[in-house]
């Protein structure tokens, strides 16, 4: 579309119009397609060196890349491609017997950095990729067997969910190196498998479950990525509901239940109630009991918002103990995972905790 417009369109803030975007997203758009293209060995005449001789003849002509960028390229869809090679469509199972319309259970997953290393003489406590996964099982599988059956289920990773976010095993927005428990593919598919485990057990007791994924500041491409292997893995499943979005805040209604999930690294929790009431006025309007879900410090506060802004925003805990950093700053926090059931009429039924500490 953008393509089309700049041909059609005399400038480019007329194109940007007619598309219905700015002028900088469509700058930005021409970059992204610029770097695909040059994975792909497609010139773009803006890119292209050109030697010619007196005779007016092309002696030589060369493509300037960036080689950085093409690079990052190619290592992520080499990962994707591994990736998805082990996905087989899951087989539907057998819806439960019986399920309570007017319910819904959400399970908000704290930050559960998949690939974190931590050594016990120096933080305390291992944890390892195979640790992760126990203790996901664990809380998971207790948090099912615990809640009433409804028949909806809200199953939300509120980011952070990889401890990397690709085989630098740096940080995205600083760099910082960061402690792995082995090479990114093998992170990724444990992140994977883990997941997938959390929506089947789900299955096995609510009618629908609904997977979203938040970026978080250690996994933003990882969650886009994570997503859209969920979505094939039960792309065969029509009781499963992955959504795919690479949106910071994503919101579910439950009858008069507004809930919003994001990571908490992009808007103070004191800020969120109105950030909700901005971006979904609809929803806002259609409810009368509103919280939002969040991670990203690890431990677990709860904002009791004044009546007038109308909703109360929680961050969650984790289930990992501190890496190296937060152990040498003095960081604890209780390591529990929740489920939540809502009434349809609005509000919390009930809520259970899993503690990792008694596990």
């Amino acid at each position: 579309k953008i393509l089309d417009a700049l041909i059609d369109e005399p400038t480019v803030v007329k194109a940007a119009g007619a598309v219905g975007i700015t002028e900088r997203n469509v700058y930005e758009q021409l970059r992204r397609m610029k770097n695909e293209a040059a994975t792909k060995n497609i010139t773009a005449s803006s890119d292209t060196s050109t030697l010619y001789g007196e005779d007016g003849e092309v002696r030589l002509q060369w493509v300037k890349t960036r080689k950085g960028q093409q690079e990052k390229q190619e290592a992520m869809r080499e990962f994707v491609d591994e990736l998805c090679d082990t996905v087989k469509p899951r087989k539907r199972q057998k819806a439960p017997k019986h399920t309570e319309k007017d319910l819904m259970t959400g399970i908000p997953i704290g930050d559960h950095h998949w690939g974190l290393l931590c050594w016990a003489p120096e933080v305390g406590e291992n944890y390892d990729l195979k640790e992760a996964e126990r203790l996901l099982t664990n809380g998971i599988d207790y948090l099912v067997d615990a809640s009433p059956p409804s028949e909806t289920a809200l199953l939300a990773n509120l980011g952070d969910f990889l401890h990397v976010n690709d085989r630098t095993n740096k940080t995205p927005g600083h760099g910082h190196l960061l402690d792995a428990d082995g090479r990114f593919s093998k992170i990724a598919r444990a992140a994977a498998r883990g997941l997938a485990h959390a929506t089947e057990r789900l299955l096995s007791k609510h009618k629908t479950v609904r997977l979203i994924n938040v970026p978080g500041n250690h996994d933003p491409d990882s969650t886009l990525w994570l997503a859209l292997v969920m979505d094939a893995w039960f792309r065969n499943e029509p009781r499963v509901e992955v959504e795919t979005s690479p949106a910071m805040f994503h919101f579910h209604q439950f009858g008069k239940n507004m809930i919003c999930v994001t990571h908490g690294h992009t808007v103070k929790l004191p800020e969120i109630p109105a950030t909700m009431a901005a971006l979904q006025p609809e929803m806002w309007g259609q409810t009368k009991y509103r919280v939002a879900w969040t991670g990203h410090v690890h431990h677990s506060q709860q904002l009791a918002v004044k009546e007038h802004r109308g909703a109360v925003a929680e961050s969650f805990g984790v289930l990992p103990p501190s890496d190296a950093y937060s152990a040498s700053m003095g960081y604890v926090s209780q390591r529990e995972m929740h489920s939540i059931t809502f009434k349809r009429s609005g509000g919390i039924l009930c809520r259970n905790t899993f503690n990792a500490a008694l596990q």
